[in-house]
């Protein structure tokens, strides 16, 4: 009996896409979706005076954008952007103290944007 030869599966569009460098429009995307998400979180807590509300917002948002570096970059990445979102929201409330509520949340919604871009780069 003689060995059989299979050709390798081919790659997906998809995978191949992003190692062409198509990465960098969702990276761009998920760091303003952080970003906006941020700020739709506090505007709705100021509407409607709830923060629970707004947590869900939050939520929402670092659920949406976990997915999205998950699929992205690699996991620890994924992870370090999402810790990012984080710390942009706890930065915002002592931030808030000397800037004011909107210039704080402002700040700390462009930081979050830039940085989680920078770090979720493709993996090489």
């Amino acid at each position: 009996m003689g060995t059989v030869h299979r050709s390798a599966p081919a790659t997906p569009a998809w995978f191949a896409a992003a190692e062409a460098g198509a990465a960098r429009p969702a990276r761009a995307i998920l760091g303003t979706t952080a970003a906006v998400g941020l700020v739709i979180s506090f505007a709705i807590v100021m509407a409607t005076g709830s923060r629970p509300v707004g947590g869900i917002i939050l939520a929402m948002t670092a659920l949406a954008c976990g997915v999205g570096w998950f699929a992205v970059t690699t996991p620890v990445r994924a992870i370090m952007s999402l810790v990012m979102l984080g710390i942009a929201f706890i930065a915002a409330h002592p931030l808030a103290d000397s800037l004011g509520a909107w210039p704080a949340v402002g700040a700390t919604a462009g930081v979050a944007a830039l940085v989680t871009y920078l770090i979720s780069r493709p993996p090489r």
